[in-house]
């Protein structure tokens, strides 16, 4: 009787760690490798989005903006699918409801940020990014930092080319 004892035992540990696997630890990853493609798609596309021009004129522009929309959405489902996010995140050290949001609100900002609809819309691109990066705990050298405070004169300058 001791023996079936083990093996059930041992057969519900097995199924308890398997739950926990597929419920917590997957989607916990695969919110952090989501995160890792953002940071390495805000430097891959950094010369694009700093330098945007009307839609349709350049491919690599308007799949690179496509790309933000996706990883914006990503991020959201990423989040839904992790239970009880709003504790998960402290265990796993994952960004917080409100930073998911910051996020990807701003990575669709980039999205938009194109056919220059503001004299400066390249800094504020960079801004965009900037606050990406900062909402999901991606590094920042201080010396790549742009002052936030400057943000607000960029977007006054509000027009455009014609």
């Amino acid at each position: 009787m001791e023996i079936f004892f083990t093996v059930v035992a041992g057969a519900m540990t097995f199924v308890a760690g398997q739950l926990a696997l597929k419920i917590l630890i997957e989607p916990v990853h695969m919110m952090k490798n989501t995160i890792s493609e953002i940071s390495h798609d805000l430097i891959l596309y950094a010369n694009i989005y700093a330098n945007p021009k009307a839609m349709g004129i350049d491919e690599h522009q308007d799949n690179a903006f496509k790309k933000f929309r996706i990883l914006s959405s990503k991020l959201q489902a990423n989040m839904a699918l992790i239970p009880a996010y709003k504790w998960t995140c402290k265990l796993f050290g994952l960004p917080t409801i409100q930073n998911i949001k910051t996020g990807s609100s701003n990575l669709i900002g980039l999205s938009n940020g194109h056919d220059a609809a503001l004299n400066n819309q390249g800094i504020l691109n960079c801004y965009s990014a900037q606050k990406v990066k900062l909402a999901l705990g991606i590094y920042i050298d201080k010396s790549e930092l742009m002052d936030p405070d400057k943000e607000r004169k960029f977007i006054s300058a509000k027009e455009g080319p014609g």
